[in-house]
């Protein structure tokens, strides 16, 4: 039951999409920006330079967080969330 970073691949797009959305719907509202990253993190975040990782429990992603590059060696920590389901086991 060991917490796991792992990097971003496309197949795991909807899980930043959901755990995101979830938090924001609960918190927050989701913008056109947000629905914008959300949808296309590929094209928003890691074209640029900015990196997207998922936390695994069990090999289930349970978590992921996105840092946003500003400049060279500055990252903006951004959309970050985890399933309802787990919040509170350290994955945050």
């Amino acid at each position: 039951m060991e917490l796991q970073v792992i990097d971003y691949q496309p197949q795991y797009a909807p899980y930043f999409d959901k755990f995101n959305k979830a938090w924001l719907e609960e918190h927050f509202v989701v913008e056109p920006f947000d629905k914008w990253v959300l949808e296309n993190p590929e094209e928003a975040l890691i074209k640029d330079g900015g990196s997207i990782y998922f936390i695994t429990k069990d090999e289930k992603i349970i978590g992921t967080v996105a840092l946003r590059r500003i400049e060279d060696g500055v990252y903006e920590l951004t959309k970050m969330a985890v399933d309802r389901d787990h919040r509170g086991a350290g994955a945050g």
